[in-house]
């Protein structure tokens, strides 16, 4: 190994280079007491997600979406829970939504101009009075937007 440049000193430093911490009390104390912790501790969460309205799931060009809405929040007012699809349109195009083949149960589907908890107009109602227990809905859309199907 390289031995150092120069050799070291026989002779520890006599003293630190930089000054000590003095610790000093507050020059001016506050005549105020400091606040009392809140007699109450925080809640703990509740066992029940807080509901958002207009939380979605998201809908693509040709996609067909298999699932329930078990274990849902009604935000429509009906017996039962609510999903809201979210439904981006650059063109023209046509929505299609059809649950025949994958209920049992009669089911409501609607298509809004925007969110429905943000009173979002029902463009479309369900069509299903032919094809019961499923619903049938066909949209023409023929101008870019966003439209929500629940």
């Amino acid at each position: 190994s390289p031995l150092p440049t120069y050799q070291p000193s026989p002779q520890p430093t006599p003293l630190p280079t930089a000054p000590l911490p003095v610790a000093q009390p507050t020059p001016k104390p506050s005549t105020q007491p400091a606040p009392l912790p809140s007699p109450e501790p925080t809640p703990l969460p509740s066992a029940q997600p807080t509901l958002e309205p207009c939380a979605y799931l998201f809908l693509a060009c040709s996609q067909t979406v298999v699932g329930n809405n078990a274990r849902t929040a009604n935000y429509q007012g009906n017996p039962s829970g609510d999903v809201n699809y979210l439904f981006l349109a650059y063109e023209t195009y046509r929505i299609v939504v059809n649950t025949c083949g994958f209920s049992e149960i009669g089911t409501v589907v609607r298509l809004y101009s925007k969110c429905p908890a943000q009173d979002g107009a029902v463009l479309l109602a369900n069509q299903s009075a032919a094809f019961t227990p499923c619903s049938v809905l066909t949209y023409d859309v023929r101008e870019p937007g966003s439209f929500w199907v629940v």
